[in-house]
């Protein structure tokens, strides 16, 4: 359920934050995003950028830090941002807030990127993220609030990365964060109870988003997403995948990541996606990719009838 307080709290560049407990101090930067739990901001301590989420809700900032810690469990993933400090502070009037402080994972959002992708860094992309969340559902939960401004392709690494916990939702409970386009319920294509299905459905969304000419926004009018995937010819060698995940189909992420990584062999690497891939100018032969396309399902189907 989510709270009655109104978790924002308007802070400004250079103003000081010192945890009562941990004695830590930090310097604030500017507003990295706020929302329905909290706002985060990019703050300083000794010379090093970290972010930092606080809420007048202090139950927030006890849910999400935990959630975080949890996510360590995950042994080579990073699953989100690392957690660095929990504590409270006296600011505004001397009134006390609650703040967690966590790794500030520099980079562009999956919403920066998205339409400059080639069909391989798509396919790349939404691979790295299928593997971070299975080992997200393996532990029990469910990412909820799954859109490209929560995805961060990291500057140093190139790696993606998940950030903003705040919709994280244990498995079997409902869902409490979350953004229309991206919820099932919202399209009429399943509940806002927390299943792995849950997290595929909304990244298919994610990918439709990567075609230049989706319309999303008036596709929400209708609520017919089959109809607007259709629509989205770009990213046609993906269409069966992302289909599949709106439908529920997949019995986990890694389903799902297996058949990304196979198109990818077998379809982005032609040489009909490889020149679009190189040039966002060239028109794919929609026919050549339907042949191929359909080579690429046989095989499948042939894999799982085998296996």
């Amino acid at each position: 359920m989510m709270s009655s307080i109104q978790p924002t709290v308007n802070l400004y560049k250079g103003d000081k934050i010192k945890g009562v407990w941990n004695h830590r101090q930090y310097r604030i930067e500017r507003l990295l995003g706020e929302g329905a739990r909290g706002s985060t901001y990019l703050a300083s301590m000794n010379q090093d950028f970290v972010a930092l989420k606080i809420s007048k809700d202090p139950a927030v900032i006890t849910a999400e830090s935990n959630v975080l810690r949890k996510f360590k469990k995950a042994q080579g993933v990073k699953l989100g941002p690392s957690l660095l400090d929990v504590d409270d502070s006296y600011i505004i009037n001397g009134v006390k807030y609650s703040f967690y402080v966590m790794e500030y994972v520099q980079g562009k959002t999956l919403s920066e990127s998205l339409m400059n992708m080639g069909l391989d860094q798509l396919g790349r992309a939404m691979s790295e993220l299928l593997k971070a969340l299975n080992h997200l559902h393996l532990l029990g939960f469910v990412f909820g609030d799954l859109k490209p401004e929560n995805i961060i392709i990291e500057k140093q690494t190139n790696q993606v990365r998940l950030v903003d916990v705040g919709g994280v939702t244990k498995v079997g409970r409902a869902i409490r964060e979350y953004t229309s386009y991206y919820d099932r319920g919202y399209w009429r294509l399943g509940s806002r109870k927390a299943d792995a299905n849950y997290d595929l459905f909304s990244l298919a969304v994610c990918m439709i988003q990567a075609d230049p000419n989706n319309r999303l926004k008036r596709a929400s009018k209708d609520r017919d997403l089959l109809k607007l995937l259709s629509q989205c010819q770009t990213i046609f060698p993906y269409h069966s995948i992302i289909k599949k995940a709106l439908l529920g189909k997949y019995s986990n992420a890694l389903s799902m990541k297996h058949e990304i990584d196979y198109i990818r062999k077998r379809i982005v690497d032609s040489p009909v996606t490889r020149q679009y891939s190189r040039t966002k100018k060239v028109e794919i032969d929609r026919a050549e990719v339907i042949s191929i396309t359909t080579i690429v399902g046989l095989h499948l189907s042939i894999l799982y009838l085998i296996m």
